[in-house]
């Protein structure tokens, strides 16, 4: 996924450096509070989604699917333990 990720922001922000601070490019992404303001009331709302769609869909999907740990199930941790100790892991024979 984070591969997907990186490739996608690359391709659709292109130079990051182009952008003066990080209000610029969240701007640019549509990642910034929608914002009512009267007087000395100001409101804020969820996101503006005016931006780049492609770049803010595949960073949140990888929020996302960062936020919990990957599942380890029984046949990958006798794996995963085999390499650690430096053999060939469950071969299967």
């Amino acid at each position: 996924m984070s591969f997907i990720v990186a490739l996608t922001f690359a391709s659709e922000v292109g130079d990051v450096r182009r952008f003066d601070n990080q209000r610029q490019l969240m701007a640019f992404l549509g990642l910034v509070p929608s914002e009512r303001s009267t007087g000395d009331t100001v409101k804020r709302g969820s996101l503006t989604l005016a931006g780049n769609r492609r770049a803010r869909r595949v960073l949140i999907k990888g929020a996302w699917a960062y936020r919990y740990p990957a599942r380890v199930t029984e046949p990958i941790r006798v794996r995963l333990e085999g390499a650690a100790e430096g053999g060939a892991g469950d071969t299967g024979a």
